[in-house]
């Protein structure tokens, strides 16, 4: 599949954009030491990028979200995007949309 996301070289720039902020911000505000992203492929032209990591200890829900650079990187990259928490992790989602050179 990389080589067909690949092939779409806006999509691959976006998903690049979205998973670096994803993977700082969980570091930076979660102090996250694992992080785990998801791509998935959805035949209505966009991919789906799920990035998770360990809510920090004592912290049960995220404070309301703040517009600042990662915002706004995930607002130019996707067609939406969300921020929620379960089961004990901080999941950013974002749709990016995609239109690959060949399905070869």
């Amino acid at each position: 599949m990389l080589a067909l996301i690949e092939s779409d070289l806006s999509a691959s720039s976006s998903l690049d954009e979205f998973v670096r902020e994803a993977v700082t911000n969980a570091v930076k505000h979660s102090k996250a030491t694992t992080v785990k992203a998801k791509i998935e492929r959805h035949n209505q032209g966009y991919l789906s990028v799920s990035v998770r990591n360990p809510l920090p200890q004592a912290v049960a829900t995220l404070p309301p979200a703040r517009s600042g650079i990662g915002s706004q990187t995930y607002d130019a990259v996707t067609r939406n995007w969300s921020l929620s928490t379960a089961a004990n992790h901080v999941i950013l989602q974002g749709e990016i949309p995609f239109m690959p050179k060949s399905e070869a």
